[in-house]
């Protein structure tokens, strides 16, 4: 939209910020792989459980994806992603912090519940600006 020879350029601001929010996402989930071996190790974990551990993301992306875009839709993509992000922060302070295989276990369904709401959410903001 062009006003007296000028551009609209009023979405660079939310577009940068939903993107600095997918990295901050991104970083933690891609940054998770590599750690594998060690995680199972220092939990001695079995293969089932560490099979358990990872394929949690799955299932609870079946679970929660719908529930997290009815919630960016009824409360606003804004607000879910920003209270999304702090619990995300939240389950992985949680997970650094486990002690044991069903604590971590906990704190990795924590960390992913909170990442499925931020990742809808910041698809959503991403699609509207």
């Amino acid at each position: 939209m062009k006003t007296e020879g000028k551009t609209d350029r009023s979405w660079i601001i939310p577009f940068l910020a939903t993107l600095f929010g997918m990295m901050t996402l991104q970083m933690s989930s891609l940054g998770f792989s590599p750690l594998l071996p060690a995680i199972q190790k220092e939990f001695s974990m079995s293969f089932t459980q560490i099979g358990l551990f990872t394929g949690l993301y799955g299932l609870l992306a079946l679970a929660l994806s719908v529930p997290a875009g009815l919630a960016a839709k009824r409360y606003g993509e804004k607000r879910v992603l920003v209270l999304a992000l702090f619990l995300v922060g939240c389950g992985l302070f949680m997970l650094g912090r486990a002690s044991g295989f069903f604590t971590a276990f906990a704190a990795r369904a924590f960390w992913i519940g909170a990442y499925r709401f931020a990742f809808v959410s910041v698809l959503t903001a991403i699609a509207l600006t």
